[in-house]
């Protein structure tokens, strides 16, 4: 088994690598995640540029962690943020895709960094001259690029098993 999410669904994808740890459930194999929020604090350099930028943008990751922690305590909003979250002992081999002009850009990379600092093998993939959601154009190249690389790294961890 494996768990992929895109954007928020990325950020519920990591935070179910917690959970079954907690719950000592079966844990995947391989944990995909695609321009993730990682981040309740708002506080990166990405957050600060990208303040209009199409389809997704600091403005409206704001508005929807105030709904999404609304009513949350501290201790909810932590582990509601991946960042911010303890990881647990074990991360399982993690691919994780940013958009160049995304607010989320540098969130995505601190949250791979985090999981290469205790010793998870990431695969970190940059796109570079795309923006959040960029991939809903299916038929662009960069498009087509960066699928083949999701599909190569589902490919090897099925022939790892």
């Amino acid at each position: 088994m494996g768990i992929a999410g895109d954007s928020a669904g990325a950020a519920i994808a990591a935070c179910l690598i917690n959970i079954c740890e907690k719950e000592q459930l079966v844990p995947p194999c391989g944990h995909m995640l695609i321009y993730p929020v990682t981040d309740a604090t708002l506080s990166s350099e990405s957050m600060k540029v990208y303040v209009d930028t199409p389809l997704w943008n600091a403005v409206n990751n704001q508005k929807m962690w105030k709904y999404y922690l609304k009513g949350k305590n501290e201790q909810e909003r932590i582990k509601a943020s991946p960042l911010d979250n303890e990881l647990p002992g074990k991360v399982p081999k993690t691919y994780i895709e940013t958009a160049e002009y995304d607010c989320l850009h540098d969130e995505g990379i601190a949250y791979a960094n985090k999981l290469k600092l205790m010793g998870t093998s990431v695969i970190l993939n940059e796109t570079h001259g795309t923006f959040h959601g960029y991939d809903s154009c299916l038929n662009a190249k960069i498009s087509r690029t960066n699928v083949k690389k999701r599909i190569d790294f589902i490919k090897n961890l099925i022939s790892e098993r």
